[in-house]
């Protein structure tokens, strides 16, 4: 079931999904969390998008079959993203290099309906949340960046909540997708996909507020704690997530730790401007 706190110990295994805000060149919000469960799987990949993270939660489960002594954590990335598998591998492209992969007369045929990505990507989070459900496993959603999240507590304390509350989410997906394309005429269309989210709004009330809305109030490249070129959160922002999201959660001081540790690596690429060394991944076998 859908976890409320983070107590760790809880669990014998871990499994986590995403893109490069889950798996990346230092260690993420997983891979913190990931230091107190006694076996651990990271299944990130960057880039990736819907498709590729629910397609590896089913392969993840037909190979190592969830059991409630496992958390499985996943953090949902844009509908804007495309995955296909082609000669034995993954290709996940973020929009900036859809066009190179696919070129231009694809992408503008099909690598711009984000309406038609929406929906696709909303069925996927809906079967991930009952299929684990169905396996009595716990488990969290998260978002890299906030593709809509509804309060539902907010609609069952105040009758007239529901509208005021589907009306400012409908606002900031308007306003997330302007600020990622600068482009007014586009974004308008973004707002038509009001009936996506009042469908999936059970569902994205079981999503979690994103890294990006939390650490950075909406603004991917806003850094709060270095000034360097990469966007990405640094450690010390994934601990400082875990801990909004969680504030009674019960990471070890070894997490912390470990954390402190590697902030004051990724700190020191604003001096050196030298990329660390890639975080020690134990490798996953996929199909």
């Amino acid at each position: 079931m859908k976890i409320n706190n983070l107590v760790i110990e809880k669990y014998k295994r871990m499994f986590v999904f995403g893109c490069s805000y889950t798996r990346y060149h230092w260690p993420t919000w997983a891979d913190i969390i990931g230091q107190d469960v006694p076996y651990y799987e990271n299944w990130g990949k960057p880039g990736a998008g819907n498709h590729f993270i629910f397609n590896s939660i089913m392969e993840c489960d037909a190979k190592n079959k969830f059991t409630a002594d496992d958390i499985i954590l996943v953090m949902w990335s844009g509908p804007d993203r495309e995955d296909r598998y082609i000669n034995f591998d993954w290709i996940c492209d973020p929009p900036q290099t859809k066009e190179k992969t696919y070129g231009k007369a694809w992408v503008k045929k099909f690598g711009q309906d984000r309406r038609g990505n929406l929906i696709r990507d909303m069925a996927y989070i809906k079967a991930t949340q009952e299929f684990l459900n169905s396996k009595n496993v716990d488990w969290a959603n998260f978002s890299m960046y906030s593709i809509c999240n509804i309060d539902e507590e907010a609609i069952l304390r105040d009758a007239y909540t529901y509208e005021r509350d589907l009306d400012y989410f409908v606002a900031r997906y308007v306003q997330l997708n302007r600020d990622l394309c600068d482009n007014r005429e586009i974004t308008e269309v973004y707002a038509c996909d009001v009936d996506v989210l009042n469908l999936y709004r059970e569902v994205y009330g079981k999503i979690e507020y994103s890294i990006i809305d939390v650490i950075r109030d909406g603004h991917a490249y806003k850094r709060a704690t270095a000034n360097f070129g990469d966007a990405h959160c640094t450690p010390l922002e994934h601990l400082q997530y875990i801990d909004a999201i969680y504030p009674d959660n019960t990471l070890s001081q070894h997490a912390r730790k470990f954390t402190a540790c590697w902030e004051q690596v990724v700190q020191s690429i604003v001096t050196k401007n030298i990329m660390p060394e890639e975080f020690n991944h134990p490798p996953i076998s996929r199909l």
